[in-house]
């Protein structure tokens, strides 16, 4: 790695719209280069000089490099309701189990949020912003990013105007159900993950609830 090489790390958990913030990334000017964490273990990749934005998720084989790339460089990352991100899985294939998916959201708290890090991690709650009204989408959405001084500020407002839906599912039942909050329509499809999620809460439900997210349906079943 050479001196004017630098990072830009972005660990996510699945469905919690990893592919909107690589995209978002990915097309800010500052990016010169994209991988994921596993392809630079497989090809013994090196980074180019500029910033290169790094992806991983939180794969077991991969833990300790997250915390160490988390420790080292400045780390943003997509957040949405695990129960959200459990549906959505659901919904694109029902005969999977998605527990795992409770194990990452418990590997992001205790590794990134809780870890000793050089940087304070950026959190982006994408559904939280999600149906907000443009003005006030665009404002957290630049506010939130503005530690990141070198990703251009008019490409963010841009992109939380448009607010593309990239790898989006868009509606789906479970979801039409989540947002009406019937948990009667939802626990029986997926009682082992809805039991994973509350076995979770005493570590998940502080960790969320300081990055805004209020009353959710499994915190209190």
């Amino acid at each position: 790695m050479t001196e004017d090489t630098s990072v830009l790390f972005c660990p996510t958990v699945p469905h919690t719209g990893t592919t909107f913030l690589i995209e978002f990334l990915k097309a800010d000017p500052a990016i010169k280069a994209f991988n994921s964490l596993q392809w630079l273990i497989r090809w013994h990749g090196e980074l180019t000089p500029g910033l290169n934005l790094i992806h991983a998720h939180f794969n077991e084989n991969l833990l300790d490099l997250i915390e160490a790339y988390a420790s080292h460089w400045p780390t943003i990352i997509s957040l949405r309701d695990p129960l959200l991100s459990i549906l959505t899985g659901y919904s694109r294939s029902p005969e999977g189990d998605y527990t795992y998916l409770v194990d990452h959201f418990v590997h992001l708290v205790e590794i990134v949020d809780l870890g000793a890090t050089d940087y304070t991690p950026i959190y982006l709650p994408l559904d939280l912003m999600e149906y907000l009204p443009v003005e006030e989408r665009v404002q957290q959405f630049v506010e939130i990013l503005t530690p990141l001084g070198y990703l251009d500020q008019k490409h963010c407002t841009t992109w939380a105007e448009k607010w593309a839906y990239a790898g989006s599912r868009g509606e789906y039942s479970l979801k039409a159900s989540y947002l009406l909050r019937r948990v009667d329509q939802i626990k029986p499809f997926i009682p082992n993950e809805w039991a994973a999620l509350v076995k979770a809460k005493p570590i998940l439900r502080p960790f969320l609830e300081a990055r805004g997210y209020k009353n959710l349906l499994w915190w209190n079943n």
